[in-house]
């Protein structure tokens, strides 16, 4: 038994063929060509890219033509001075600049001391409290300095103190509290008439 194939399905280039046959079942181009998402990667065109290239150019240029209008102010107001405004003028913008970087200064020590008050809040609350602190209770415990923060702690565990107390009343009393039963959604009937079945 021998079996005829047709090698020019397996070809690089379509053949000339005169059967009609393999034309007739080649797939139609929309269907051979894989479907793209919708949402795959953006392609731009060669508008798209020229036209965010040139608002890009145009934004730089016109940061360098601002810093070089600055320099030639800067140098005119200059050339107008003596000698003695010219030294008042500089010792003003040295004390300006020296103002800026003690502001500058100063912001970066609050950071770094909120930084090392939140460290030492959330070391306090794990190992005297046996609270794993989260950003939002760092956030509301660290204060401006550290007796701030020490107040805020006593705060803030006083009241995870009464709620626990709280919750161990009421699984004392027999009642499961609602945080703890099944997420607090309310039972259904069935579930109702279950429990008393249960009970009984």
């Amino acid at each position: 038994m021998r079996h005829q194939f047709d090698l020019n399905l397996f070809a690089e280039a379509p053949a000339a063929s005169t059967d009609p046959a393999p034309e007739a079942e080649q797939m139609p181009p929309e269907e051979a060509q894989p479907q793209q998402e919708p949402e795959a990667a953006k392609k731009y065109t060669d508008a798209d890219v020229d036209a965010i290239i040139n608002r890009k150019f145009a934004k730089w240029q016109a940061e360098k033509e601002q810093a070089v209008a600055d320099a030639q102010e800067e140098a005119a107001k200059l050339a107008k001075m003596n000698g003695e405004q010219r030294r008042q003028y500089e010792a003003k913008k040295k004390d300006q600049r020296i103002t800026d970087l003690e502001a500058k200064i100063e912001e970066y020590k609050k950071a770094a001391l909120r930084t090392e008050l939140s460290k030492s809040a959330a070391r306090i609350l794990k190992e005297d409290h046996q609270i794993l602190a989260t950003q939002d209770m760092l956030d509301f415990v660290v204060g401006d300095d550290a007796e701030s923060t020490r107040a805020n702690i006593v705060k803030l565990t006083g009241i995870i103190q009464d709620d626990r107390k709280l919750q161990e009343e009421k699984r004392a009393a027999g009642r499961v509290p609602k945080a703890y039963a099944g997420g607090g959604e309310p039972r259904s009937e069935i579930q109702k008439r279950i429990d008393k079945f249960k009970r009984s």
